[in-house]
């Protein structure tokens, strides 16, 4: 019996069977990464108090391994917990001072918990001490753009993309900042960016219909729409903005349908936020490599 195969266990037929196997590991197999791959099964069954006890037990068994404090935090973004998120942070900025991945982690922490103050002053330190590194770019530029602080964030941004970002979600942001700014062409052709990168994101195409709009594509607009319906139907964004096409194409019939589908949906609806704030604070939105089976 070892590890790989209570994980493969695990994958195939769930965590149950996983569990089960990985329950029979002797004491001296039960590494850092055991309790890793236990905190998983774990939290997989809906135990998430058991999987922070067990990611706990994970750190302490190697409390030098990035990776680890990730897990932690990330499962208790999922539960909201942001003082015991802050907490692990902490920890683990006390544990690896000199960590840009950590105390970048950190400072993503410290947004999640309502510390925008701090956190834009980590952010300023790590962006100081790594100032090649575009990670910190464009996690500062995105939090700066959900506050409202569309040129700042652009200029973060853009410095990210020097220094080789190329996700969609930062083009995402680039071209709502320039949207923001009234730079409708420029808008444009970042969000064409984001499609090329990511064209099955809703809100990616959502924005995409929005720009389009206001540069009076209305049928481009239609498209867009549409296809981010198709892949979030219950998408009320995307239902006004298709509404608003139609309007102006003098399609009312089609509009008014659409308007009344959007302002059902903005009561009944799960958030339609996107989600690139939230795997922010989850650390998955700046892996530099393929995450874990988190």
């Amino acid at each position: 019996m070892d590890l790989d195969l209570a994980l493969a266990t695990f994958h195939a037929t769930g965590a149950k069977a996983g569990l089960e196997l990985i329950d029979r590991l002797p004491e001296s197999a039960r590494t850092a990464n055991y309790y890793l791959a236990r905190a998983q099964m774990l939290e997989a069954s809906g135990k998430a108090q058991e999987a922070a006890a067990t990611l706990d037990k994970a750190l302490h068994a190697a409390p030098e391994r990035p990776d680890l404090y990730r897990q932690a935090v990330t499962l208790a973004v999922k539960r909201g917990q942001a003082a015991e998120a802050l907490r692990i942070t902490e920890e683990a900025a006390r544990t690896l001072p000199d960590s840009r991945e950590i105390l970048l982690l950190k400072a993503t922490t410290l947004e999640f918990a309502q510390r925008a103050a701090d956190a834009d002053h980590l952010l300023s330190e790590v962006r100081t001490r790594w100032p090649e590194w575009s990670n910190v770019w464009v996690a500062h530029g995105i939090i700066l753009a959900t506050h409202q602080h569309y040129e700042e964030a652009r200029q973060a941004l853009e410095t990210a993309v020097a220094l080789g970002a190329s996700s969609p979600e930062t083009y995402f942001f680039l071209a709502n900042c320039a949207l923001r700014a009234g730079r409708k062409d420029a808008a444009e052709t970042l969000i064409g960016q984001s499609l090329r990168l990511s064209s099955a994101d809703p809100w990616i195409q959502a924005l995409a219909g929005r720009i389009a709009f206001e540069r009076g594509e209305y049928q481009l607009a239609v498209e867009r729409d549409r296809a981010a319906i198709r892949q979030r139907p219950r998408f009320a964004e995307a239902h006004a903005g298709l509404a608003q096409a139609y309007a102006a194409l003098g399609r009312k019939q089609e509009s008014d349908a659409e308007r009344t589908q959007a302002g059902t949906m903005q009561t009944t609806a799960s958030n339609d936020d996107p989600p690139y704030l939230s795997r922010l604070f989850q650390g998955s939105l700046l892996e530099e490599k393929p995450p874990r089976d988190w």
